[in-house]
């Protein structure tokens, strides 16, 4: 169970291939929410995705009255589809009061991470979860040295892994990023580099500003004759635009809004380098061995 970000998702995924690797014959299914469910399509190991629509049940809440009804309705069709299951085991990287109900609805004897007793009160039932959770408090950020990769494999008690992230691009993908890559290779010497920088994050703390990504950008291309490409999702265009105010050269692209997860771990795997703040697509790099520079802010060390 995960109802995370695309970066914790990708993070989680040296599970699949552990899980794989010690138990050939078991079958994996990952509950996620619907948001990020198209991210589990490309990571290896996994058999089925069972999608839980969270912005349904959160929006329906919100209602009250008749949104109650629909609320409890998305929740009963996931409970009746995974009790019908009948899993041996469950893992839940999701420290929220909601994945851990709904473990506890599921009657899974081996269970790891969040779940409730039989009174409803919250507990944690692997020490590296307890701990992952320990190291989420703003306290207590600056002391932990341990990767969530490393969190997540632990509480999954996976002990055959590789060391690296795993998303695999489809052949259509690949083309795409081709496509995107020749047409900036035919301006410039294939001796120079391309880089691509993502401006935008989920939270504006978690981004640098566009006047010092454009300074960037301007010393990037005077001082090293590269090409830069910015990516982003299409509500980042304006991010986009102000950097553009700052400072436009021939030598500037731009995909942003313009791929999907998969096309843009294409891109990512062809660069030379991603410059990035605290995002999903750092990890999506790190995921194609791509080199990443990441700038972190705000809690987020």
């Amino acid at each position: 169970i995960s109802f995370v970000r695309l970066g914790d998702m990708l993070q989680a995924s040296p599970i699949f291939y552990g899980l794989k690797q010690e138990n050939p014959n078991c079958k994996v299914t990952v509950v996620i929410d619907k948001s990020f469910a198209h991210v589990c399509r490309n990571i290896p190991g996994i058999d089925e995705i069972l999608e839980v629509d969270l912005t349904l049940i959160h929006n329906s809440l919100l209602k009250e009255g008749d949104g109650i009804v629909s609320a409890y309705a998305e929740v009963d069709r996931v409970v009746g589809q995974l009790r019908a299951k009948n899993f041996t085991r469950c893992i839940n990287l999701t420290p929220t009061g909601f994945s851990a109900s709904l473990v506890s609805m599921l009657d899974i004897k081996d269970t790891v991470g969040w779940t409730t007793d039989s009174v409803g009160r919250r507990y944690i039932s692997s020490p590296w979860s307890l701990l992952f959770s320990a190291s989420l408090a703003p306290e207590s950020r600056e002391y932990n040295n341990i990767n969530t990769v490393d969190y997540f494999r632990l509480a999954a008690r996976v002990k055959n892994y590789q060391n690296k992230l795993h998303f695999i691009v489809s052949d259509e993908s690949k083309q795409f990023a081709e496509n995107v890559i020749n047409k900036i290779r035919s301006t410039q010497s294939a001796l120079k580099p391309i880089i691509a920088i993502q401006a935008g994050a989920s939270q504006a703390k978690r981004q640098w500003s566009p006047q010092k990504f454009a300074t960037l950008t301007k010393l990037l291309i005077e001082n090293l004759n590269a090409s830069v490409i910015f990516t982003g999702s299409k509500d980042e265009q304006k991010i986009l635009d102000e950097i553009v105010r700052h400072y436009k050269h021939p030598q500037m692209f731009s995909v942003v809004g313009k791929t999907s997860i998969e096309q843009l771990a294409g891109v990512l795997a062809k660069v030379d380098i991603f410059i990035t703040g605290d995002t999903g697509p750092m990890h999506l790099a790190v995921a194609v061995e791509t080199p990443v520079i990441s700038v972190f802010l705000a809690s987020a060390l």
